[in-house]
């Protein structure tokens, strides 16, 4: 299986796996009560949460895995934790595909 990571910039855009697949998203936390938490995950099956142990990664970056269990679209939301100043949100639409035959062409795994 495949991992996909995604980040911030990448908000808004489309990502192509195949189910079974694990879709990453790099968070950077602030302070506790500005944390990123999970809004809606679709189809998508939460699978863990761990700090980046890269020796560049920032203090407060953390790696949120989710596993593609189910064929169709679907949508990641996720949000800072706070009201001031007023929460973000992170986007992506993920299209879950079902395996290719060995013929086909590698899919699009990700796209703006």
């Amino acid at each position: 299986m495949v991992e996909i990571l995604l980040d911030r910039a990448d908000s808004g855009s489309v990502a192509n796996i195949i189910v079974g697949d694990t879709l990453v998203v790099r968070v950077q936390d602030g302070p506790a009560e500005r944390r990123w938490v999970l809004e809606d995950s679709g189809s998508l099956t939460f699978h863990s949460a761990e700090p980046v142990v890269e020796k560049d990664a920032l203090p407060g970056q953390r790696l949120l895995r989710f596993r593609a269990v189910a064929l169709g679209a679907t949508r990641l939301r996720l949000i800072s934790g706070g009201d001031e100043p007023a929460p973000e949100r992170l986007e992506f639409v993920v299209e879950v595909h079902g395996p290719q035959p060995s013929s086909a062409r590698l899919l699009l795994r990700k796209r703006t």
